[in-house]
C-alpha cells in the first residue's frame, strides 16, 4: 500500500532485519523502570518461537524502513465462545520519522489484514504510564474497550524465601501434561477473556521448566518458566528516581541480599518469564509457596528477575506480596470486530488473562 507522500506499507522481508533491530533499540516503555528490547541477531526469531501466526507490517518513507507493527494471532475464549484475535505485540517508528502519522497508518493496515483473516478481536497492552498513547486512545474511545489493570511484577531473584517443609513441590513429569493443562484452563475461567490452553504449547515450554505442587498426589498449583535470552534481550533504558535510589542501595548490600548486581542504563536485565500460573480455588497459598520455591531454585543462575503478569483482581496476584520486586501496570486495549462481540465483552472493564511470556 503506497501513498503520494512517499510512505509505503508492505509486508516484512528478511532484508529488513537490521533496520527493525535498530528501530526497536530506540524504543522504551515509559514506566518506573524503562526497558527496551534487543532482538538481534534475528528480529523475527522470538515471533517464530512464540507461535506460527505472526505478521510484521513495515512502513517505508522514501524507500527507507522507518517503522513497523508486529502482530501475532491467537485463539481466545470469551464467555465460552472461541474467538480468533490479533495481538499487537510490538510497534515502533524511528525518531526521525515521528510526526508523519505512521502509527495510525500501520494500525489501519493491521486492522484491514485482521478483517480479511476473520479476526474477531484486536488486543494490545498499553503501559499505564505511557502518555504518548493517551491521545490516540482518546480518539478511539468509540471503538475500544479498556480492560482491568494487569500488574506486571519483576520479582528480584537472590533472597532465599521460606517454603513450608511439608509443601510437595517439584518438577512436573511428562505424564502430568494433561492434568496441568486442565488446571490452567480452570484457573483461566476466572477471567472473561483468556487464551486457549493447548497441551502442545505446554509441552513446547519443556517439561523441565514446569513446576507443580501436589496435595495427596493431585496437582493443585503449577508454574512454568521460559528463558528467552537467545531470542530477545531486555535492556534497561532508565530508572525512576525512587528506583535509582533503590538500585544503588541493593547493589551496595548485594552480599547480604544475594541479589545479582542490578544493571545500569544500557545494560541487560536478565529476565526469566513466568507462564501458565494456575491453582485450584483454595490453593492460593500452595501457589505462593510454589512461586517462592521456583524463585529459590532460579536464584544464582544468572537471572536478575522473574517476570509475572496477572490481572490485579486475580486471586493468585497476592502470591507476590512480600517479595522484592519492581512493578509496572498495563491496560488491555480491546477492539471488537462487531456489536455481537462487544456485547459479549459487556459493560465496564473486562478482566483479561494474557501470558506475558508470549507478549
Amino acid at each position: 500500500m503506497s501513498g503520494r507522500d512517499g510512505i509505503v506499507l508492505r509486508a516484512w522481508r528478511q532484508a529488513d532485519n537490521e533496520a527493525l533491530i535498530n528501530i526497536a533499540r530506540t524504543m522504551s516503555l515509559p514506566a518506573r523502570v524503562r526497558l527496551g528490547i534487543d532482538r538481534s541477531p534475528d528480529f523475527a526469531a522470538f515471533s517464530r518461537a512464540a507461535g506460527d501466526g505472526f505478521d510484521i507490517v513495515v512502513a517505508e518513507v522514501d524507500g527507507r524502513v522507518a517503522g513497523f507493527m508486529e502482530t501475532r494471532r491467537f485463539t481466545f475464549r470469551l464467555r465460552g465462545t472461541l474467538v480468533p484475535i490479533v495481538y499487537v505485540a510490538l510497534a515502533g517508528v524511528e525518531p526521525a520519522s515521528r510526526g508523519l502519522g505512521l502509527f495510525p497508518r500501520l494500525t489501519a493496515e493491521v486492522e484491514r489484514r485482521g478483517r480479511e483473516a476473520g479476526v474477531g478481536l484486536a488486543l494490545g497492552l498499553v503501559n499505564a504510564r505511557n502518555p504518548r498513547m493517551s491521545g490516540y486512545l482518546a480518539a478511539k474511545l468509540g471503538d475500544i474497550v479498556l480492560g482491568r489493570r494487569i500488574v506486571v511484577a519483576s520479582l528480584l531473584l537472590g533472597p532465599r524465601h521460606r517454603v513450608a517443609p511439608d509443601l510437595a513441590v517439584g518438577p512436573a513429569a511428562p505424564s502430568d501434561i494433561a492434568e496441568v493443562a486442565q488446571l490452567v484452563r480452570r484457573t483461566y475461567e476466572r477471567q472473561l477473556l483468556t487464551p486457549v490452553v493447548e497441551e502442545a504449547a505446554l509441552s513446547a515450554l519443556g517439561i523441565e521448566n514446569i513446576a507443580v505442587c501436589r496435595d495427596n498426589g493431585r496437582i493443585v498449583a503449577t508454574l512454568g518458566t521460559w528463558d528467552q535470552r537467545a531470542l530477545r534481550r531486555i535492556m534497561v533504558v532508565g530508572y525512576g528516581w525512587v528506583e535509582r535510589r533503590l538500585r544503588r542501595l541493593l547493589n551496595l548490600t548485594g552480599r547480604l541480599t544475594r541479589l545479582a548486581r542490578l544493571p545500569a542504563p544500557g545494560e541487560e536485565l536478565r529476565v526469566l518469564y513466568a507462564a501458565y500460573a494456575a491453582a485450584e480455588p483454595g490453593s492460593e497459598g500452595a501457589f505462593a509457596g510454589l512461586l517462592r520455591s521456583v524463585c529459590n531454585r532460579r536464584a544464582g543462575q544468572g537471572y536478575h528477575a522473574l517476570l509475572l503478569g496477572l490481572p490485579e483482581d486475580d486471586p493468585l496476584a497476592a502470591a507476590t506480596r512480600g517479595l522484592w520486586q519492581f512493578r509496572n501496570v498495563d491496560l488491555p486495549v480491546i477492539i471488537p470486530r462487531d456489536d455481537t462481540l462487544r456485547a459479549l465483552l459487556g459493560t465496564g472493564q473486562p478482566s483479561v488473562r494474557f501470558e506475558y511470556a508470549f507478549a
